[in-house]
């Protein structure tokens, strides 16, 4: 008995087209010069972003160190005030709060809830001895009774406030009579609104649209604290900007910051 003849199965050898396979192989090598490209992309902006922190992180402990310095080189070192030790610790927690952001490679601390009073106590605090030292008239124009809550990042406030006030004081180490540093503060709309003034040296013409911009100084400083200020305030949906006048002071910069929400919006 013969066996039955298996069915073969016959497949039908297709050809690589050369022209096919050539435009497949510059598709693949245009996908991988965009990777290429994207991954050159994002590791620059990472050493830009790690560039900023460092600056950043390098003033506010420089300012944070400057502040203490005035303090201690003041010092009756029989008589040691609650203020004194006060003013210290408020400048080492900078410190301590600046490291920490940078080492979390982050330009804002965490948010947390506080009022006015803190706020402008600690900037007042970190500052007195400086302001006493060039017998500099410092007011602030503020509801003490208001107990608004505000829940952004303390510490960058504060570090903004700092700078503008560090830049007041620099302003006004020139003879001046009756040197002032002015401070008015509201919430208004749901928005924390200050302005920081002096009746200083002023600032130039020319200048006025290139003070926030990274470096730029006239003083022979680092040119790093109002484009710091500027960016952190930005983090928080807030805008800082030079005033054209502000009753008769020389320089009046306003801050703007959503009070709770950062989806807030400041209008231009």
């Amino acid at each position: 008995m013969s066996k039955p003849r298996k069915n073969k199965t016959f497949q039908k050898k297709t050809r690589t087209n050369p022209e096919v396979l050539r435009r497949k192989l510059e598709n693949l090598n245009d996908k991988l010069v965009k990777i290429e490209r994207q991954k050159d992309l994002m590791y620059s902006a990472f050493e830009k972003h790690v560039e900023y922190l460092t600056n950043f992180t390098s003033h506010d402990v420089k300012n944070a160190i400057q502040n203490m310095d005035s303090i201690v080189s003041s010092l009756d070192h029989n008589h040691v005030s609650i203020e004194e030790i006060d003013t210290i610790k408020t400048c080492l927690n900078s410190i301590r709060q600046s490291l920490n952001n940078f080492s979390n490679l982050v330009p804002n601390s965490a948010k947390r809830e506080f009022q006015l009073m803190e706020l402008f106590k600690a900037a007042e605090l970190i500052n007195r001895s400086e302001l006493r030292k060039k017998k500099i008239d410092y007011q602030i124009e503020l509801d003490k009774e208001d107990k608004t809550t505000i829940n952004q990042p303390f510490h960058n406030i504060l570090q903004v406030i700092n700078n503008l006030m560090l830049n007041s004081i620099k302003a006004l180490e020139q003879e001046f009579d009756n040197p002032q540093i002015f401070i008015q503060c509201n919430i208004h709309k749901e928005i924390l609104e200050i302005v920081v003034c002096d009746n200083g040296c002023g600032i130039a013409e020319i200048n006025k649209n290139k003070i926030f911009e990274m470096y730029f100084t006239t003083t022979n400083g680092s040119g790093i604290g109002l484009y710091h200020a500027k960016y952190s305030l930005e983090k928080m949906n807030g805008r800082i900007y030079l005033l054209d006048s502000f009753r008769n002071f020389k320089t009046a910069i306003k801050i703007e910051i959503p009070i709770k929400d950062d989806k807030v919006s400041i209008s231009n």
